[in-house]
């Protein structure tokens, strides 16, 4: 049963390993994002076509920014790509919390009971002598 243990541990392991790695491929990549929110506005029933606008937190206030309807495919790949940045991000820290914690309980399964221990000896006291008692 210990080494079935150790096999389903490393086993785990090898998928979390493999899956973080995955998430660093992804945050690596050289494509260019932008840390924001593609919106879609209308103001009317009757208009063409609708307003886009790069919501973005900046200083902890969300600001617009109009994006011409020749850009908006691109900058909604960008504002995609800043997504899947964001969530790769989030899934590589809890996978590297778990690889943690299951590193840490496979080294505790790995670990064997400590030896079992003699009874100290006493030491004994020193007599003092009388040869070697101060005036």
């Amino acid at each position: 049963m210990h080494k079935e243990r150790l096999s389903q541990m490393c086993k785990r392991l090898r998928q979390l390993f493999h899956e973080r790695t995955q998430c660093e491929q992804l945050v690596m990549e050289s494509t260019p994002m932008v840390a924001a929110s593609l919106l879609t506005r209308t103001v009317r029933d009757t208009q063409k076509h609708p307003y886009y606008y790069l919501s973005a937190s900046i200083e902890g206030r969300s600001r617009h920014r109009y994006v011409p309807l020749s850009e908006a495919r691109t900058w909604q790949g960008r504002a995609q790509r800043w997504q899947q940045f964001s969530h790769a991000m989030a899934r590589w820290v809890k996978l590297t919390r778990e690889i943690e914690t299951t590193l840490r309980a496979l080294g505790q399964e790995r670990c064997v009971p400590l030896p079992e221990g003699q009874k100290p000896r006493r030491r004994q006291r020193r007599r003092k002598d009388a040869r070697h008692k101060h005036v």
